[in-house]
């Protein structure tokens, strides 16, 4: 009888213990940052393609949004999942230029060692570009509450923003990626990726010594982002407020952004045209913008000077012309 009561005690804990690991699983799978419409991204290889094709107005990146190397560190604080179905970035293949910068938001003040965000413009928070590797690039803001009091609880606090990279830094992998609360997975800096050792444990391309850094991929107004440094290899200090500038690239002037190394850690400001298609928060962007075909030219340029202080691209080409045109004056004098 002593073993039969024992039997039955047992199992009356095996049911418990069973019915409340359901719960846990139940209550789990319906929390945000749970992977409930798709699988958790891989950890080890195969990783998930990116496929990238264009067409005569578009640039396409399709990517699950996964991040394409093992790391140990991505699941914290929320696991990342797989976008079901793949999205599709569609990016414009020739952009064309806002008629002034768009705001992607813009810094207030510095509280208990936290930089604050303006309400005004608000900050865009979703993605706001996306690498070579598929990883979704969003911008440097980030709500506060997470490490960061907000006025709500703190009056003092100055705005209900925050910096990203300061508020969430600790919680990003070596790659300085994390996935939201939503599960995408995503990067706020560059910090992860600054040299050929972290590019190759992150499937980017290194930069190579003295030259111009690589491509790493677009923003979703369709200009390209390349790493820290312009030409010769040195850090550009001639730069718009969106973080980009003008200088020939393959023989093109072409206008394109830099990853900063310090704020805005992506972009301050989009140039172009960011398609709606990509984020709806650039659906209704007000006419003055001209979007979203924007202007062929750029309505405030700035030019890279090289290593050897020629200038590069339109600027040197302007210069070329106006030489040309001092010289032919001078001769019509003679």
């Amino acid at each position: 009888k002593v073993v039969q009561l024992a039997a039955i005690y047992l199992l009356q804990m095996v049911i418990v213990a069973l019915f409340a690991a359901a719960l846990v699983a139940s209550v789990a799978a319906q929390a945000p940052g749970n992977c409930t419409t798709g699988p958790t991204c891989p950890f080890n290889a195969p990783f998930e393609a990116v496929t990238i094709t264009t067409s005569s107005t578009y640039r396409f990146v399709t990517t699950t949004g996964c991040p394409p190397f093992t790391n140990p560190l991505w699941r914290t604080p929320n696991p990342a999942c797989k976008a079901q179905p793949p999205i599709t970035f569609q990016l414009p293949f020739k952009p064309g230029y806002a008629a002034q910068p768009i705001s992607v938001g813009e810094q207030a003040s510095v509280y208990k060692g936290v930089t604050y965000l303006k309400n005004s413009p608000a900050p865009q928070l979703g993605v706001l570009g996306v690498f070579l590797n598929g990883v979704r690039i969003f911008g440097f803001g980030s709500p506060c509450g997470f490490s960061s009091p907000c006025p709500a609880t703190d009056p003092s606090a100055p705005t209900n923003f925050v910096d990203a990279v300061q508020s969430e830094g600790r919680t990003t992998d070596y790659c300085g990626g994390h996935a939201d609360p939503m599960s995408h997975y995503h990067i706020h800096s560059g910090l992860g990726i600054g040299n050929a050792t972290q590019r190759a444990s992150c499937s980017l391309p290194a930069d190579v010594a003295g030259n111009h850094s690589e491509l790493l991929g677009w923003m979703i107004d369709g200009f390209g982002m390349y790493g820290r440094y312009s030409l010769g290899g040195q850090v550009p200090t001639q730069l718009d407020a969106c973080h980009g500038h003008t200088h020939n690239i393959s023989g093109v002037p072409t206008y394109h952004y830099h990853l900063p190394d310090a704020f805005p850690w992506t972009i301050g400001c989009f140039k172009g045209c960011p398609l709606g298609v990509n984020n709806g928060a650039y659906n209704s962007l007000d006419a003055s913008y001209k979007c979203p075909a924007g202007l062929s030219t750029d309505p405030s340029p700035v030019y890279e000077t090289g290593p050897s202080g020629s200038q590069s691209g339109l600027a040197s080409t302007a210069s070329l012309i106006l030489s040309v045109a001092c010289i032919a004056i001078r001769l019509n004098f003679k």
